[in-house]
C-alpha cells in the first residue's frame, strides 16, 4: 500500500504586526498633516497681508503688487514674516524629524 500525505497551511496561524512599523506609520501620517497645515496657514497669512494692501481686482487688472515691502506697517511686515517662517518650517518638517527618528534611537544604543 502507498501512503498519502496531505500538506496543507495551518489556517490558525497568526500574523504577526511590527509595532515599529505601524508607530512609523502614524508618525508619518501626523508628520504630512502638520506640513501641510503649516502650508496652508502660513500661505493664508501672507495672502491676506496682500489681499488687504491691494484689493484683489487691482490685482487682477495689472498682474502686479504694489505692496513692497517699504510701503508696509510694523504689523503687516510681521505678518508676512510670521507666514514665510511657517512655510519655511513646513518645508523643514519632513526631514527634520526622519533625522531625530533615526539619530535618537543610534545614539540610545549606543
Amino acid at each position: 500500500m502507498k501512503e498519502i500525505i496531505l500538506a496543507s497551511a495551518q489556517p490558525t496561524a497568526t500574523a504577526q504586526v511590527n509595532t515599529l512599523a505601524c508607530l512609523e506609520a502614524l508618525l508619518d501620517i501626523l508628520i504630512k498633516g502638520g506640513e501641510l497645515s503649516m502650508l496652508a496657514i502660513g500661505s493664508f497669512i501672507i495672502l491676506t497681508v496682500v489681499y488687504k494692501r491691494n484689493k484683489i481686482r487691482s490685482i487682477a487688472k495689472s498682474f502686479r503688487m504694489t505692496a513692497l515691502p517699504a510701503k508696509l506697517s510694523l504689523k503687516e511686515k510681521f505678518a508676512v514674516c510670521c507666514g514665510g517662517g511657517l512655510v519655511a518650517a513646513a518645508a523643514m518638517l519632513e526631514s527634520t524629524s526622519l533625522w531625530l527618528a533615526e539619530s535618537i534611537p543610534y545614539t540610545l544604543l549606543h
